[in-house]
């Protein structure tokens, strides 16, 4: 009898992380489509190569135009005012429009570790806060980085990365205190 009831508490258990185990990979199955969709994404804008002056494509044709309105003259009077009329122009207080702009970073759903990169389309440089990274580092002082919450940190050097599963990166930005680690969308698109 004890036995049966040690069975079934080993059933019950492995029937628990089983359910476990079926929600994990879903969940991770999810994951990694979500990954290769992003990942395909990144790549199609990424092989494009288009500069931001390079408008084909996007409907503008460069060429010159050809003008259908024709010039069309007043016939000349002997009605000449000389008065001067000024006009006055009632002036409207409207508030002042914000141009709000919306940046995206790509963040995964797991937990972040010091190991994770973000894609940032509002960052300016890659950036990181571990020095540990860097395969060839050169220390300077050029300034703060402003993050969007206006906390400023300071930049303490740059260098370049070479990760496992990360492509080599240049001009990658030390920043002091920081502790994600960006790509910066704009830097890669140059």
């Amino acid at each position: 009898m004890e036995d049966n009831h040690r069975y079934l508490s080993s059933l019950a258990t492995l029937k628990a992380e089983l359910k476990e185990a079926r929600n994990e990979f879903e969940f991770l199955s999810k994951y990694v489509k979500m990954l290769k969709s992003g990942t395909q994404s990144l790549e199609n804008i990424l092989n494009d190569g288009k500069s931001s002056s390079n408008k084909m494509g996007l409907g503008f044709s460069e060429g010159t135009f050809a003008t259908t309105s024709t010039t069309m003259f007043a016939k000349a009077s002997d009605n000449i005012d000389h008065g001067v009329t000024i006009k006055e122009e009632q002036i409207e207080w409207r508030p002042r429009r914000r141009n709000d702009r919306c940046n995206v970073a790509l963040t995964s759903v797991h937990l972040s570790r010091a190991t994770d990169w973000y894609f940032d389309s509002g960052s300016s440089w890659h950036m990181t806060g571990n020095a540990a990274f860097f395969t060839n580092f050169k220390e300077y002082s050029a300034g703060h980085v402003m993050f969007g919450d206006r906390v400023r940190e300071k930049i303490i050097g740059k260098g370049s990365i070479n990760q496992p599963g990360l492509s080599c990166l240049q001009d990658v930005r030390l920043v002091k205190g920081m502790s994600t680690n960006l790509i910066s969308i704009s830097q890669l698109c140059e």
